[in-house]
């Protein structure tokens, strides 16, 4: 976040930074602290093609199971072998599945 901007509006800029899309509107899912870190989670409907999403920053990007996300990894075509989610990514994207 930046500083004076709130998490929804850090949301919005960082998905347009870092995939081209924003959605129409975002529900707030829970605030995670861990140590000093703070992660602020929203869900919205996915309106757009994946395949017309542009990966501007990270490693990766895909649509998952939940059951890639249970096991805590997946296979990265990008890398060519299977990558490890982080536990807090997990633990999180596992919270939300059984919330809905």
């Amino acid at each position: 976040m930046e500083p004076g901007e709130t998490a929804e509006v850090a949301l919005l800029r960082e998905l347009l930074e870092e995939i081209s899309w924003v959605p129409a509107s975002a529900s707030f899912f829970c605030r995670d602290v861990e140590g000093d870190i703070v992660r602020h989670v929203f869900h919205s409907q996915l309106t757009a093609d994946v395949n017309d999403l542009v990966l501007h920053e990270g490693w990766d990007m895909q649509l998952l199971t939940a059951e890639d996300i249970r096991a805590g990894k997946c296979y990265s075509e990008k890398s060519g072998d299977v990558r490890p989610f982080g536990i807090p990514h997990q633990r999180i994207l596992l919270n939300f599945i059984e919330s809905i």
